[in-house]
């Protein structure tokens, strides 16, 4: 069960735009593919033309997700933030309303929850530390996952914020992982343990 991951994402509309742009040709796309459907007892070449909007309607997609909209927009930074214990993505973006900060300043912000609302930070805390959930290498896996599925995202691109036990988290992980964050601000809590890894931290 603890494979079964949650986390919220949000993006700047800057990202939508293209998709905007392209919706009436979905739309009428789509509309021909109805039209299609319901022609198809007397039309031979029915399921061809199925295929063919089927394909169409792939392509627009494939040129909004991969296409040169994308790359003329660049790379955005992504900004994970993390809740303390016994909250969750929705308090912590209710704590500190980073949605409109994602929207003004064009990043992807990341939103992490944990199991039973608790993170394992090594040391603390609640039910992931009693449990020894891998809660760091959620982290990496979300990072690559992501960095991997959209061309806008560069893994070297990635900052965190951590509230309480997220704070835990992020300055642990950092030990565990020193590349795995450009910059982190952790507030009101950081790893009390000195790691095998943080000299390398200290260095950076």
């Amino acid at each position: 069960e603890h494979c079964q991951r949650t986390y919220h994402l949000y993006v700047p509309s800057l990202l939508c735009r293209g998709l905007t742009q392209n919706r009436h040709r979905l739309d009428d796309i789509i509309r021909e593919g109805e039209e299609d459907e319901e022609q198809r007892h007397i039309d031979r070449g029915g399921n061809a033309r199925k295929d063919d909007v089927q394909r169409r309607q792939s392509a627009i997609y494939e040129e909004y997700f991969d296409g040169a909209y994308h790359r003329e927009v660049g790379t955005l930074p992504m900004v994970f933030a993390l809740h303390g214990l016994g909250e969750d993505p929705a308090t912590m973006n209710s704590m500190e309303s980073f949605l409109p900060y994602a929207e003004t300043h064009n990043f992807l912000l990341i939103l992490p929850l944990g199991i039973q609302n608790s993170f394992n930070a090594g040391t603390c805390c609640g039910y992931a530390h009693q449990n020894q959930i891998h809660d760091v290498d959620f982290l990496v896996h979300l990072q690559k996952q992501l960095s991997s599925e959209f061309a806008f995202i560069e893994s070297e691109f990635a900052y965190a914020v951590g509230h309480s036990n997220g704070a835990f988290l992020i300055t642990y992980a950092m030990q565990q992982h020193p590349h795995l964050f450009r910059a982190i601000a952790p507030i009101g809590g950081y790893a009390t343990t000195k790691d095998e890894g943080f000299g390398m931290l200290e260095n950076l």
